[in-house]
């Protein structure tokens, strides 16, 4: 007797029209709630619906037309108590779960009022029909075999009275996935929540204003993708990090051993302990759903910790933890920089360039690492992330803050090289992140927030992206963030409308991060073709500035191409002035 069991499915093959049944289409159009779209018919895949236990997929090799699998269906039907249907996949996308569909044996018509549903039934070979109370011009036809809402689909669209008629798809649906962490939601004993993971509007807050992350974690959690931690350290055995630490290949640079990078303790005053990187490695891959603490954005992403900030580093060894282990780090988390007061600008040295250019040509198997970088919090002190040549590198994102109240934290830093923005704290005693801290009298802290804290949300979120989609390059992760964020505090004067037709903001890049739709953008992307250069120059310009004057000097570049796309734009200034300070950019940033 033929046995249905769930097979691991490695096959990808889709039906080739064949001579045995030429009346099952290898395609075809309908509308499954979600618009028009075309479906493929697998050879290789089978719906089984038993008769006691979980309906699952059966694996079916070697055959190679409509008539073969729909043949097979019937087979296995007649030596088992089982049900077996076709599978179909939308046309032109990866085979996952939310593109398969299980082809049932209706056919849903709409009538025109004129026909007579049991004679309609009948004149279609149709073995039963149904007539929903419910809605009233519809009947549902029921067939016998397994395919025959494709095989005789056309002879009923074709009869009088029928408006239109449409196989019925049976599709998985998701539960929203909330994880069990005591510290995630909100309620009456515990008003300290991870707001900026699902924000439900307590404390004053907006609902829905978070990184729309719980739909994702249905379908996933950033299992099999690495983010590298490079800051002051973690604990690695915190309760809620220690199932997501790979301690094989962490680093220490400020004493040169790889060994455990738990970080010193840093006494808060009243019996509190925290580090840095603890923290943020909580917000990025915090272990979620475990009964206890709190849960990352990626709840199953691997973390390792590249500890550099605990003492002096050259750019030697900020070279070095950058480019470190490439093979297995797909992501870098760096919550760090130069000094946030408004006067340092700072461009990495030619050790850091050449890392960063290295790790996203040979990164991930030459997919390219991924650089995450907070833009800093010194803008009450006339800070700008344009000061920051970390920020500045084509090869990293620049992440900014918003509050809890969907606008630009009063720290969080502007600048061209905004890429995207995530939620963060506004103050410390106020809407902070909820995150992980040393485990010596609280094993947790209410209070982390600043870029520091936005940063890592993001890398999680990238984890996520890259689970859905390993095949992206480091460029595609920037086009999807870009394309897929979230336009907050619409009505600010600050947005602008580029000429490729995407909005930004100095304060909030492309705008907020949606985990969501960058997932779900992630599942289909076309990577973008490789990567070509142009250079312009001009040449001494020879000309004074004014004092005082708002027009300052201005000068027009034209590059010249047939359908140029452009990125990433880098500007070098050369400038002699006895005093650097009395300079600012149009619009009034200074140098």
């Amino acid at each position: 007797m033929a046995q249905c069991s769930a097979t691991i499915l490695l096959a990808t093959t889709a039906c080739l029209l064949g001579p045995a049944i030429a009346d099952v289409p290898v395609e075809v159009s309908v509308d499954d709630g979600s618009g028009e779209r075309v479906f493929v018919v697998a050879c290789d895949e089978l719906y089984c619906r038993p008769e006691r236990t979980t309906p699952h997929l059966v694996a079916e090799a070697g055959l190679l037309t409509t008539g073969q699998i729909r043949e097979r269906a019937r087979e296995l039907e007649q030596a088992s108590k089982s049900r077996f249907d076709l599978i179909l996949y939308e046309k032109g996308k990866p085979r996952d779960p939310s593109v398969r569909r299980s082809l049932s044996r209706r056919v849903l018509v709409e009538m025109d009022g004129e026909q007579d549903p049991e004679g309609l039934a009948a004149a279609a070979g149709a073995v039963a029909f149904d007539l929903p109370d419910y809605a009233r011009g519809f009947v549902i036809l029921r067939f016998s075999d397994p395919g025959d809402s494709l095989a005789k689909l056309k002879a009923v669209r074709d009869l009088d009275g029928v408006v239109s008629a449409k196989p019925l798809l049976g599709k998985r649906k998701n539960s929203r996935h909330i994880p069990d962490d005591p510290r995630f939601a909100w309620s009456t004993r515990n008003r300290n929540y991870q707001w900026h993971l699902r924000n439900t509007g307590q404390n004053s807050s907006i609902p829905g204003l978070d990184a729309n992350v719980t739909s994702v974690w249905d379908s996933y959690r950033g299992d099999g993708i690495t983010i590298g931690i490079v800051d002051d350290g973690i604990q690695v055995d915190h309760p809620d990090l220690a199932a997501n630490v790979n301690t094989s290949i962490d680093y220490d640079w400020n004493d040169g051993t790889p060994h455990d990078p738990t970080p010193p303790l840093q006494n808060l005053g009243s019996g509190q302990f925290w580090d840095h990187g603890t923290a943020v490695s909580g917000v990025a891959a915090g272990r979620g759903d475990n009964g206890i603490g709190i849960s990352g954005a990626a709840p199953h992403a691997q973390l390792v910790g590249l500890k550099i900030l605990t003492a002096d580093t050259s750019e030697a060894e900020e070279a070095a933890a950058l480019g470190w282990r490439t093979d297995v780090i797909d992501i870098s988390n760096n919550s760090w920089g130069e000094l946030d007061d408004g006067q340092t600008l700072f461009s990495p040295g030619p050790l850091v360039r050449a890392a960063l250019a290295d790790s996203v040509a040979n990164g991930r198997g030459g997919k390219g690492t991924i650089y995450v970088w907070s833009c800093g919090n010194g803008r009450a002190a006339g800070d700008y992330a344009n000061y920051d040549g970390f920020i500045n590198a084509v090869e990293t994102i620049g992440v900014g803050a918003i509050n809890y109240r969907g606008k630009q934290t009063w720290y969080s830093e502007s600048g061209a090289n905004v890429v995207t923005s995530a939620p963060s704290s506004e103050d410390v005693d106020d809407h902070g992140i909820v995150t992980t801290s040393l485990t010596t009298n609280h094993s947790y802290m209410s209070h982390f927030g600043g870029t520091s804290s936005s940063a890592p949300l993001v890398s999680g979120v990238v984890a996520l992206m890259l689970e859905a989609n390993p095949s992206l390059g480091w460029r595609d992760v920037q086009e999807i963030l870009i394309q897929s964020a979230r336009k907050v505090d619409a009505f600010d004067r600050g947005w602008i409308e580029n000429g490729a037709g995407f909005d930004f903001h100095y304060g909030y890049g492309a705008g907020m991060i949606d985990a969501a739709a960058a997932v779900d953008m992630s599942v289909s992307w076309q990577n973008l073709t490789d990567q070509q250069s142009n250079e312009k120059s001009i040449g001494p310009v020879n000309a004074s500035i004014r004092d005082n004057r708002s027009s300052g000097v201005d000068r027009t570049f034209t590059l010249s191409g047939t359908n140029l796309r452009i990125e990433h734009v880098l500007l070098t200034v050369d400038i002699e002035h006895p005093y650097r300070g009395d300079l600012v950019q149009r619009g009034g940033s200074k140098w």
